[in-house]
């Protein structure tokens, strides 16, 4: 741990403080959990970023929405708009932010919609769609002003083995204790082949109570594909290969080592989570592309940062740098995905919360 880290302890004592005793407020009723006549899901974390949110979110309503109509509401992150928005496949990430776009690119049929105030978010969209069965909250497991009827709560493998540590100090959003509030736990990006007796100590460490489900899961890389599919080539395989790789994530220290375990060499160009490119990014990428080897460059990033640089300006300049995108999804271990799914709907079937 960084030596500038241990001076933000205090204040890392003093926020925990600050959100403990928040949520003694919500427990105790002080502070009002808003209800709804449908069944809300939320899924969250406790860290601030990199646990696998939105591949989560959209593994949850894939299946859901094959039987239910299903709408899905975030925060909007990173976008430059304010109130309610539905994403669209035009909207582009400045309005919805990069997530929702994300999202509606691969499903253009799914109803996405950001909304800093969830309750009003929610509202809206159950009049405008009246027939909804259920709403999934994205990254809202801290917000209590909406009463869930399932808590998912997403945690890091890579958690369990080593030191955490509240804001400012560290990137947890709320103690450890706070898992104690989720109905379904998943312990995200486990390695494919983690032995059970590797999961025990994690187990261990979890504690679930009688009424909490725990799953692991894994993320799989699937085939490339083109920012902009028009005139690319496909591309079979992503091997020995010249990449330069720029990401706007939160940890895309696991994307650089998938990438050179396949044999790769990787130049990583890394921006913040979110981050809105702009015209000097993008010249500045094209500059760094141009000096790998021609015969074997490939421009690559993650699908969330394709879905900001998904602009006509951007489109120009990377026209010959023909960049593609790296999709990823979510693979449930121990052959547990028919258990998972049958919780998810008993949540989606059950009677919605009554106040």
């Amino acid at each position: 741990m960084q030596t500038w880290r241990y001076l933000l302890l205090p204040f890392s004592i003093l926020y925990g403080a600050g959100v403990r005793f928040r949520n003694v407020l919500f427990t105790m009723g002080w502070f009002r959990e808003q209800t709804f006549p449908v069944p809300v899901i939320t899924v969250g974390n406790l860290k601030s970023g990199g646990t696998g949110k939105s591949p989560m979110v959209d593994f949850i309503t894939g299946h859901l929405s094959a039987d239910h109509k299903i709408a899905v509401l975030s925060r909007g992150y990173g976008r430059k708009s304010k109130g309610f928005l539905y994403a669209t496949p035009d909207a582009g990430a400045v309005s919805v932010g990069d997530e929702a776009m994300q999202r509606v690119n691969r499903h253009p049929a799914w109803i996405v919609a950001v909304d800093e105030n969830r309750r009003h978010g929610i509202q809206r969209i159950l009049t405008d769609y009246p027939d909804i069965e259920a709403v999934i909250l994205d990254d809202a497991f801290q917000h209590r002003y909406v009463k869930a009827n399932c808590n998912v709560l997403l945690i890091e493998y890579a958690h369990f083995f080593r030191s955490n540590f509240l804001l400012p100090a560290g990137l947890e959003r709320e103690p450890w204790s706070g898992r104690k509030r989720a109905h379904i736990i998943i312990v995200t990006k486990t390695p494919e082949d983690a032995r059970k007796a590797e999961m025990k100590p994690i187990l261990d460490r979890i504690r679930p109570t009688p009424n909490q489900h725990i799953f692991f899961a894994s993320i799989r890389y699937e085939a490339i594909q083109p920012v902009w599919p028009d005139g690319h080539p496909s591309v079979s395989s992503v091997s020995g290969k010249n990449i330069l790789l720029c990401t706007g994530i939160a940890n895309p220290e696991p994307l650089i080592k998938y990438l050179e375990q396949a044999g790769n060499l990787v130049t990583p160009m890394t921006y913040p989570d979110h981050h809105n490119f702009t015209d000097r990014d993008v010249k500045h990428m094209i500059t760094t592309f141009q000096q790998l080897p021609v015969d074997n460059r490939l421009f690559l990033t993650t699908e969330k940062d394709a879905a900001r640089l998904r602009t006509p300006s951007f489109k120009a300049l990377l026209e010959n740098a023909r960049p593609y995108y790296l999709p990823i999804s979510v693979v449930i271990n121990n052959n547990d995905k028919q258990r998972f799914y049958q919780i998810i709907e008993s949540h989606v079937k059950r009677d919605p919360i009554r106040s």
